[in-house]
């Protein structure tokens, strides 16, 4: 049976260069702060497109019927009317033109910050993988310092029973195990 810091070292996948990737990508595609950034790409996509359709010709059709009691000059009650209508603006001061260029700096904006999105996300991912390597790392490192600190504390107390060493070195041994459960103990949290 596996002491339990041997345990935790042997359950955790070690780590490899690809997981970072692997695991940045996988965040990329289930962090809501990033799909929110793809939605205002996606908006200020949509406000480019509007922006250039100011630009065409407005077309415009219509159509009424119409009834009267008394009678028109040409003798009917009723009449209809069907319109077609064609509005193109030629000049409006620039308006058109600068909501077009507004809207495709909203679009440089917004891809900007899906970049900077996705770059966050990214060193968020690497920087939390690194830091699960390190807490490894110091996992095993207190624990190997608390096996040694055990066997020091053994020696010692073997020690003062054969009246080669002290009672302070006893309980100098003692405290280094102490400190040193505590390294393992906080290692343990860290991870």
């Amino acid at each position: 049976r596996l002491p339990a810091c041997d345990a935790l070292l042997y359950l955790a996948p070690p780590p490899d260069a690809a997981a970072p990737d692997a695991l940045a990508r996988d965040a990329l595609g289930v962090r809501p702060e990033v799909a929110a950034q793809r939605a205002q790409v996606a908006a200020a996509e949509a406000g480019v497109k509007s922006a250039w359709a100011r630009l065409a010709p407005q077309i415009s059709a219509s159509a009424s019927y119409f009834a009267s009691d008394t009678r028109f000059p040409t003798g009917e009650k009723d009449g209809w009317r069907a319109t077609l209508d064609l509005v193109w603006p030629l000049y409006d001061g620039g308006f058109r033109y600068g909501k077009r260029r507004q809207a495709e700096a909203q679009l440089s904006a917004a891809r900007a910050g899906e970049e900077a999105q996705r770059l966050a996300v990214i060193q968020e991912v690497v920087d939390a993988s690194r830091d699960v390597s390190v807490a490894l790392e110091r996992l095993r490192l207190a624990d190997a310092q608390r096996k040694l600190a055990d066997d020091a504390a053994a020696s010692a107390r073997r020690g003062f029973e054969a009246g080669v060493a002290s009672s302070l070195d006893v309980i100098d041994a003692n405290d280094r195990l102490y400190l040193a459960d505590s390294g393992l103990a906080d290692a343990r949290a860290r991870l």
